[in-house]
């Protein structure tokens, strides 16, 4: 199995929710809670730009073990890692985010009703900004 990104509703409050598996089925990075599936989207892309960087990963130890926090170039947080006893287990979770999360196919397991194509959302933002700018986009 290649590595997912698996996009499901999670919570009471049913928030949408991303996770990066690894090729063994191993979570490898849980991204942040969004109210709206379109925010995931968009985080998915700041995501792929910076997770090949080791300037994003902020490296973590505390009385709750290793573990680090992946941030946007805007300093945000856009998910973690697990907790690990040793700083090299959370080192060697971060090398494998760095190796596919770039390239990691999105699983969209929401329900149908929520489900968008990421064309159509773009295309969506893309007409209102336009409209904005006084240009028809049909």
């Amino acid at each position: 199995m290649a590595a997912v990104f698996r996009l499901a509703n999670v919570g009471i409050s049913n928030r949408f929710k991303m996770k990066l598996f690894d090729s063994e089925g191993e979570v490898i990075f849980n991204g942040q809670p969004r109210e709206m599936k379109p925010m995931c989207i968009d985080e998915l892309a700041l995501l792929r730009s910076v997770c090949e960087k080791d300037s994003h990963y902020e490296k973590i130890s505390d009385d709750r073990g290793y573990h680090y926090v992946l941030r946007a170039r805007d300093g945000h947080e856009l998910g973690h890692g697990s907790f690990f006893n040793t700083e090299q287990e959370m080192l060697d979770q971060i090398e494998a985010v760095k190796a596919v999360g770039a390239t990691a196919e999105l699983v969209d397991e929401t329900p149908e009703e929520t489900r968008i194509r990421t064309y159509d959302y773009v295309r969506e933002e893309t007409g209102k900004l336009l409209k904005e700018m006084g240009i028809d986009f049909a």
